[in-house]
């Protein structure tokens, strides 16, 4: 059902999307968004290395680290952790308690002991019987925790049962399956230069691998390259010496120090040269391996032939006997004229069913007057077919079953402000059929680390998602958001995860998958686009935007390819883009080898909606 807002053209067509817009869009305060003066062909920007990605590990039998260990009443104990990998960020315990005389409650904290986690304590155990529950923790850079019981002596086991992992980005080397000719066959002057564009490359490129070609010098010219403008150290080391009207090439890397061009220089002859990129290096994580193809299907057996049968021999006919003549018939009587019938009244049609509109924060997220049930701490899922519902979830929650379901609640993140990359949903062990709807997810405690949702598997559906960095990031396959609103993300001028330079926040972030689908949602309100396809952790395919309202960012949707090749299958149909983009226009910007199907998209105002190359 297509979306009223792109409706195929009418007279009205520029007003309604222009009013929708005015209802829509809320305006930044001048303050909360830096001036933006260089215009796109003159920006460099400084090098930023990815942050560190985190990755959740289950383990196949559970590490015990403490084992039926008595804890007097209100005594301690300390937990050993030096068996987990040195880069473990959080852990996932399973706490059980035993042989209390009365009822006694255990808390766990990273390093010592704190009031904050004897204020939220893991469980109550029950008199004798034991008592068993599941808790995450932060670790905070400790590698011990600290088991407390309140009100009697009890025997406690601690066993980890899952962590995870924060992994820093590496060089990475890639090699282009196929030349990209950055520079095609320009004239340069005698002592003169060329400006070559590298927007087509991945941000975070360290290097680039490139073959330089020149030709037709009337004599032989030095040709040099530099990163950014040239200097005097670049036209010293010149890349060739080109021969007389005949072609010269060499290949050459070169640092890229932040830069997003080249200038190429030519000494001492007019000489046309062409540049090619054939790989680069930069900071990243290595890819994740391609599936296995599928086996070729077994060939379809041959058919037997049918015999062809013998033909039956035509009979001779036999003559026609001579008709009988007819008699003259008697005239028929006059037939009586048939009244004319009076007229069925034609129905009145049935009115067509509504378009669907677009969602707002009234019909979106956590339903007005929901009683909702407080929970203080991490949620982790094991269990199939889990269903929360009602909630208000002062913690994150990982999801560790198929099946699950979260509706009509809030989730929060913890009361204090993280300081580690911190996802308020997980879902990231392949399983399968998450559902997230009528849900709110927003921070209670504001942080450059906080991200809403990631992983993979998953419905947002009448989700409200706010006042966090990253919304949804996908790592994997069959994802699909719909009727839901991303917006008000936060941002920061000076965020630790890019090296003190501003956030990169964006709606949606797609790193790796195919079988996404954003349908009749609204994204907007971010610095740094609006849909951020990397492909960092894979080849992303079968992606459809449709009947829905971005806007903002440099550009609102920004494609990169990274090393993984074209993106195979993407469609933008039916939306209305906004104009808060930084780069004036920039509604959808991809490499010139990935081809995007663009149908029927419009910016609020009514300028034509073309695709920027990158």
């Amino acid at each position: 059902m297509r979306n009223p807002l792109t409706a195929r053209p009418t007279a009205g067509r520029a007003v309604l999307a222009a009013s929708v817009a005015l209802a829509l869009v809320t305006p930044f305060a001048a303050s909360s968004i830096p001036a933006f003066a260089a215009t796109a062909s003159s920006v460099s920007t400084a090098f930023t290395a990815p942050a560190p990605r985190l990755d959740a590990v289950r383990l196949d039998t559970p590490l015990t680290v403490l084992d039926s260990v008595a804890v007097a009443s209100n005594g301690t104990a300390r937990v050993d952790l030096s068996a987990l990998p040195d880069n473990v960020v959080a852990a996932d315990l399973v706490v059980e308690g035993r042989w209390a005389w009365k009822a006694t409650k255990i808390s766990v904290a990273a390093g010592d002991m704190t009031a904050a986690a004897k204020a939220a304590p893991v469980l109550t155990t029950p008199v004798q019987d034991l008592g068993s529950a599941q808790k995450s923790i932060s670790l905070d850079g400790k590698d011990y925790l600290t088991v407390h019981s309140s009100d009697a002596s009890v025997r406690v086991t601690v066993k980890v049962v899952g962590y995870s992992v924060e992994t820093q980005p590496t060089e990475q080397t890639t090699t282009l399956a196929e030349p990209l000719t950055v520079l095609g066959d320009v004239s340069v002057a005698s002592n003169g230069t060329t400006r070559v564009d590298l927007s087509a490359l991945p941000d975070n490129v360290l290097s680039a691998r490139l073959q330089v070609e020149g030709r037709w010098a009337w004599k032989a010219t030095k040709i040099s390259v530099s990163a950014g403008d040239m200097t005097a150290a670049a036209k010293a080391s010149p890349v060739l010496t080109t021969p007389v009207q005949n072609l010269g090439s060499a290949q050459t890397e070169i640092a890229l120090d932040g830069k997003d061009y080249l200038t190429v220089h030519s000494s001492d002859a007019s000489v046309r040269v062409t540049v090619k990129v054939l790989g680069y290096t930069f900071m990243g994580f290595p890819a994740e391996s391609a599936p296995a193809p599928a086996p070729a299907p077994a060939p379809a057996p041959e058919p037997t032939p049918t015999p062809t049968p013998t033909p039956t021999p035509t009979p001779t006919p036999t003559p026609a006997p001579t008709p009988t003549p007819t008699p003259t018939p008697t005239p028929a009587p006059a037939p009586t004229p048939t009244p004319t019938p009076t007229p069925t009244p034609t129905p009145t049609p049935a009115p067509a069913p509504a378009e669907p509109q677009l969602p707002t924060e009234q019909t979106t997220g956590v339903p007005a007057g929901t009683k909702l049930t407080v929970h203080k701490g991490n949620l982790t899922i094991w269990e199939p077919n889990t269903v929360l519902d009602g909630m208000d979830i002062h913690g994150i929650v990982k999801v560790r079953a198929d099946n699950v379901t979260i509706k009509n609640s809030i989730i929060r993140g913890a009361a204090t402000p993280a300081k580690a990359i911190t996802h308020f949903v997980w879902n990231t062990e392949g399983n399968k059929n998450l559902v997230i709807k009528d849900t709110t997810i927003a921070s209670q405690a504001p942080s450059p680390y906080d991200s809403a949702v990631l992983g993979y598997n998953f419905t947002l559906e009448r989700v409200n998602i706010h006042t966090v960095v990253d919304q949804v990031t996908i790592i994997g396959d069959n994802v699909t958001i719909k009727d839901s609103m991303l917006h008000g993300n936060k941002w920061y001028a000076n965020d630790p995860n890019h090296n003190g330079g501003p956030s990169h926040d964006d709606n949606v972030q797609i790193q790796a998958g195919k079988n996404i689908k954003i349908v009749n949602s609204v994204l907007k309100d971010t610095y740094n686009a609006a849909i951020q396809i990397t492909q960092a952790r894979g080849k992303v395919g079968n992606l459809t935007v449709e009947d829905s309202y971005l806007d903002n960012g440099g550009c609102t949707v920004n494609i990169a390819q990274m090393n993984n090749g074209p993106l195979e299958n993407v469609v933008f149909r039916d939306n209305v883009f906004g104009n808060g983009q930084r780069i004036d226009g920039c509604g959808i910007i991809r490499p010139v080898t990935t081809n995007v199907v663009s149908d029927n998209n419009v910016f609020v105002d009514g300028r034509p909606f073309v695709l920027k190359r990158g």
